[in-house]
């Protein structure tokens, strides 16, 4: 149906609401309930913001993801699928070089983002399937 939003699982976005939350209010609570010397000790709950985090930046890709595939599976033409495949392989390529060069730190920063985003671009292209192309064939051979 053409004009229709699509639009990631509800139950994935609640998810990702529910762990920022959790994230917020999690520290504040805990040091309220808990004393200092015990609360340095208790790792494990020190690092539940951070995973809260880490987890809803996941479930946001993976929403990311989803809604991509579903705008455009089976609409792109494979020849430009490779190429844009191709594009991002070269990017993570370009990376690499960028990070594993002796010159300049300025190389290097600018080779961990493109590596990052060329490696997050792979990811999420990779989920997309490219449309059948159709080939004219004569009938008289």
């Amino acid at each position: 149906m053409p004009g229709k939003r699509l639009r990631p699982p509800t139950p994935l976005l609640v998810a990702i609401v529910v762990l920022l939350i959790v994230a917020a209010v999690f520290y504040p609570i805990i040091s309220a309930i808990m004393p200092k010397e015990d609360l340095d000790r208790a790792i494990l709950l020190l690092a539940v913001p951070f995973l809260a985090v880490f987890i809803a930046i996941l479930l946001t890709f993976i929403s990311f993801i989803f809604v991509l595939a579903s705008a455009l599976n089976n609409k792109v033409h494979p020849n430009r699928y490779r190429t844009i495949e191709l594009s991002i392989i070269g990017g993570i390529v370009l990376g690499l070089v960028g990070m594993f060069q002796p010159f300049a730190i300025e190389l290097y920063q600018l080779g961990f983002l493109l590596l990052l985003f060329s490696t997050l671009a792979f990811i999420a292209w990779s989920h997309i399937i490219p449309g059948q192309h159709r080939r004219e064939t004569s009938k008289n051979g």
